[in-house]
C-alpha cells in the first residue's frame, strides 16, 4: 500500500477489515447481473459501488473501478468514471461524504496516473435558482409517491425548514431530476442507487422506504430483492460486519405496500 493510499484512501478502515479480493468482487457483479440482466446491464460496476460506499468501504471502490476499466480506452474509462461521478453526488447527503471520499481520492490517483484528465467543470449550473426548489420538489413528490411516509416530510418541513429547503432544492432539484440527462440513468436506477446504498449502511428503515421507492420507479422485484441479499448477506459476510437491516427487508412485502399505497393515491386523487 502507498503513502498516497494510507492516507487517503484506506484511513478510515477499522483493525480486520478484509482486504479487497478481486475475484469476491466479480462474483459478486455475475451475482448482481444473472438476477436481472436487462436491468443490471452496464450498471453493475455502479450498484456494487454505491453498496460498498454504504458499507464505509470506500477503499475498495477504486480497486473495483481499476477492474472495471484497465481494459478500456481512455474514452470508455472516462464515461465509467462520470457515472460513478454521477452516482457519487446521488448519494453523497443520504450517507456522507466521509464514506465518500476514499473512493473519489483512490480513483482521481489512478486516473492521474493513467494520465486522464476529465473536464473539472460541475456537470450542473453553479448557481441555484428558484427553478431548482420546484423541481426538487416534484421530484421528492415523484419518488415519495407510493412510500407512505407523508409523516416524516411534513415534521421535516416544519421544524427543520432548511434542511427541508436543502434537500428538496440540492438533492431532489440540483441533483436527482438532472441525473438522467448527465449521466443517462434511468429513473429507476437513480432510486436504485440511493436504496442500495442506504440499505449497506443497515438503515433498515430508510431502507424499506427507499426500496419501495425504487419498487414504484420501476426497478423490478429481482433487482431489489438482489441488492438486499448483496447488501445485508454477502457483503457483510465478505466485511465482517453484521447488516442491522438483515432479515428485515421483505421485498414482496414491500411490494405489496407499493401497490396499496398507489390505490390509496388514486382515490385521494379521485
Amino acid at each position: 500500500m502507498t503513502d498516497f493510499q494510507s492516507t487517503f484512501v484506506a484511513t478510515n478502515l477499522l483493525p480486520g477489515s478484509k482486504p479487497y479480493d478481486a475475484n469476491w468482487m466479480n462474483d459478486t457483479l455475475i451475482a448482481l447481473s444473472s438476477a436481472d440482466p436487462d436491468f443490471f446491464s452496464g450498471f453493475e460496476f455502479i450498484a456494487l459501488s454505491v453498496m460498498l460506499l454504504g458499507m464505509r468501504r470506500g477503499d475498495a471502490v477504486p480497486r473495483l473501478f481499476e477492474d472495471a476499466t484497465k481494459d478500456l480506452d481512455d474514452e470508455s474509462s472516462v464515461t465509467c468514471y462520470m457515472k460513478f461521478r454521477e452516482a457519487a453526488i446521488i448519494v453523497y447527503s443520504f450517507i456522507g461524504l466521509p464514506n465518500i471520499v476514499p473512493s473519489m481520492m483512490g480513483i482521481a490517483a489512478y486516473l492521474q496516473g493513467r494520465g486522464i484528465s476529465p473536464n473539472p467543470t460541475p456537470s450542473r449550473p453553479v448557481l441555484l435558482g428558484h427553478e431548482e426548489s420546484i423541481n426538487g420538489k416534484a421530484h421528492f413528490k415523484k419518488v415519495y409517491n407510493a412510500v407512505g411516509n407523508s409523516k416524516v416530510s411534513e415534521l421535516v418541513d416544519m421544524y427543520f425548514p432548511d434542511i427541508a429547503y436543502t434537500f428538496n432544492a440540492v438533492t431532489f432539484g440540483y441533483i436527482m431530476s438532472r441525473a438522467n440527462n448527465i449521466a443517462g440513468f434511468t429513473e429507476a436506477q437513480g432510486q436504485f442507487i440511493v436504496a442500495a446504498a442506504i440499505t449497506a449502511m443497515g438503515a433498515t428503515r430508510q431502507a424499506r422506504s427507499h426500496i419501495k421507492a425504487a419498487l414504484d420507479m420501476g426497478c423490478s422485484l429481482r433487482s431489489m430483492s438482489a441488492m438486499v441479499q448483496v447488501c445485508t448477506v454477502m457483503l457483510a459476510e465478505w466485511s465482517g460486519y453484521e447488516n442491522a437491516a438483515k432479515g428485515k427487508l421483505d421485498t414482496s412485502a414491500l411490494m405489496d405496500e407499493v401497490a396499496e399505497n398507489r390505490t390509496l393515491n388514486a382515490k385521494v386523487s379521485a
